[in-house]
């Protein structure tokens, strides 16, 4: 399902910016188009994803990762190569919301290396505090 017509990113409290809770339903040509859109804002911001629901054990990490997914990933990965720099430029951070403390950690390194941008991890309630926060000392 397209969700072009639905916004990824909720720009009412900017620079503190919320992902959509169903951001892993877009196209990775929807992120990246929605993404390009906010750059051209040229304005610094933080990024903060909806609470991310882990399994506390390993074992159950095993998700299946459908080809849509793949596919956005492989998107946004081959645009990152060329607007990494422009994208940390205004990006300060990505706050990744996770009730289970710990529980992102891979996540938050591969995104850390993707992005190129600070990653940390809170809980939905201290998420935007902490946005504030980075964005005062930016």
């Amino acid at each position: 399902m397209s969700m072009i017509n639905h916004p990824l990113y909720d720009l009412s409290t900017m620079p503190v910016v919320h992902i959509s809770a169903e951001f892993m339903r877009f196209s990775g040509a929807e992120c990246v188009q929605q993404t390009e859109r906010l750059l051209a804002k040229k304005r610094a911001f933080t990024l903060i994803y909806p609470e991310l629901h882990f399994p506390l054990e390993k074992s159950e990490a095993k998700q299946v990762e459908n080809e849509d997914v793949r596919e956005a990933r492989t998107v946004i990965a081959k645009w990152l190569r060329k607007h990494r720099d422009e994208f940390s430029t205004y990006c300060k951070a990505i706050i990744l919301c996770s009730a289970n403390k710990g529980c992102t950690d891979n996540l938050r390194q591969g995104i850390e290396r993707m992005y190129g941008v600070p990653v940390m991890e809170s809980t939905a309630e201290q998420a935007t505090q902490l946005a504030k926060e980075i964005m005062s000392a930016s």
